[in-house]
């Protein structure tokens, strides 16, 4: 017996992710969060390190490094899904799916992109590099010459062929010089700082930290003003509940923007007349409309 025949369908989908927009709408969701972090980290800073300063939120170099970070984590996490969620249609396709299946094939890739691994890997990645971000520039803003490297006292430290985080643990630099892994060689001006990374091994997961060195001042009072250790728990307490936000944060989003595409799948099946369509190594051509190209 031969195969049975493919459910035809009216229409065949293209596009059903708008990426631009669901990066505009990510931004306004995670811009404030990630704003509230590096505030709070900032003033954490300055208090773990004794100084009698402030924080100052306005300051240009702030407002950038906020910025920069809310445009790329939006960016990055649709753009991600996005790719999943063609190649599922071009999978379903090229099966012979019919439409109900279809949305099946992208929830089911939503719910792929809610794994708790993921939104854990995502949340900690970002609230790292809010956190350290912050009290670097809080450290810059109050004068602060040198600072340490503090990595994790347990074999989860990432040490490999990519990237060496334990050599680097009780590294000192000028504030201004950067962290250099002899490994990766990434110069990092702090642990999480994705702008100077070589690749995702040098801050994804990352838990270590900087503290304020004060070596260069002759007073023997401040000399270990700061203890690495205590800093460390510290620092590591507040991240854990930007990390919860965080997470939070991004569950809400992916939700919303499965129901956004399955509304714009059952628009553009509804909406299709006489759509030719060829499929290949799922890459989808030939759609008039909404066409779209997935290439593995």
């Amino acid at each position: 017996m031969g195969r049975p025949p493919r459910p035809r369908l009216r229409a065949v989908p293209g596009n059903i992710v708008d990426e631009e927009d669901e990066a505009r709408r990510m931004k306004a969701d995670v811009e404030r969060l990630i704003r509230e972090m590096v505030k709070r980290a900032g003033q954490e800073e300055i208090e773990v390190s004794g100084l009698l300063g402030s924080f100052d939120m306005k300051d240009p170099r702030v407002l950038e490094m906020v910025a920069t970070q809310s445009i790329l984590v939006s960016k990055a996490v649709p753009a991600t899904v996005a790719t999943e969620i063609r190649r599922a249609l071009a999978v379903a396709i090229e099966s012979g799916y019919d439409t109900d299946q279809m949305r099946k094939a992208v929830r089911a890739t939503f719910r792929s992109a809610r794994a708790d691994w993921k939104l854990d890997r995502i949340a900690r990645t970002e609230s790292h590099q809010a956190h350290e971000g912050g009290g670097y520039q809080a450290l810059r803003q109050n004068g602060v010459r040198r600072k340490e490297w503090i990595a994790a006292k347990d074999d989860k430290v990432r040490q490999d062929h990519r990237s060496d985080h334990v050599h680097m643990d009780g590294m000192v630099k000028e504030l201004d010089d950067p962290f250099v892994d002899h490994i990766s060689g990434a110069q990092l001006m702090y642990p999480g700082d994705v702008a100077n990374a070589v690749s995702g091994a040098d801050v994804i997961n990352c838990r270590c930290v900087k503290v304020a060195n004060f070596s260069d001042l002759e007073e023997q009072m401040f000399h270990r003003a700061v203890d690495p250790g205590a800093v460390w728990r510290l620092k590591a307490a507040t991240q854990r509940k930007f990390e919860a936000a965080f997470t939070t944060a991004v569950k809400k989003f992916l939700k919303g923007m499965e129901e956004r595409a399955i509304e714009e799948l059952n628009r553009q099946v509804g909406e299709q007349r006489g759509v030719s369509i060829s499929v290949s190594n799922n890459t989808i051509t030939g759609y008039s409309g909404h066409g779209i190209e997935v290439s593995r």
